[in-house]
């Protein structure tokens, strides 16, 4: 009697294996993307305390990244970094980031509106990024996939 496995068996297998992959290669990605989604918490966070020093330093709001006393760099691995809004003493800042590859429909924007005290909001404009934002249920706005955390 010959010892082996039959083909059958083998394809069996094969299925099993597949079916498995099939359920755990969406949690991975969503695992990998959410671990990326926290490199924006830690700038967001450097963002909003940097904020927080020149305002106390000089009145007011900048959206020049080069004004405050941090270093996020334009480029970064799996982010493209915008920043923009109202300079001086009305309106808001923001540090945007942009997905890139494939986080490239994922798009975070931090901001920061001037006031006594600044209120701190991070934006998520996708669906793909609800459940990598820094608050447990945030807020929908407007116009679909749009979520925001206040002050977290």
């Amino acid at each position: 009697m010959k010892k082996g496995f039959t083909l059958i068996e083998l394809l069996v297998v094969v299925l099993i294996i597949g079916i498995l992959s099939a359920v755990a290669l969406p949690q991975y990605t969503k695992a990998v993307n959410k671990a990326r989604a926290a490199e924006t918490w830690t700038l967001g966070k450097a963002f909003f305390d940097a904020q927080d020093i020149y305002l106390l330093e000089t009145g007011k709001l900048t959206d020049q990244l080069e004004d405050l006393s941090i270093d996020i760099p334009n480029e970064i691995k799996n982010w493209t970094v915008t920043t923009g809004g109202g300079q001086g003493d009305v309106g808001s800042v923001w540090i945007g980031f942009n997905g890139k590859g494939s986080m490239s429909e994922i798009k975070m924007q931090y901001n920061v509106f001037f006031g006594p005290p600044p209120r701190k909001t991070v934006e998520c404009l996708s669906e793909d990024c609800k459940q990598m934002m820094p608050c447990q249920n945030p807020d929908v706005g407007t116009g679909g996939n749009h979520y925001t955390c206040r002050d977290f």
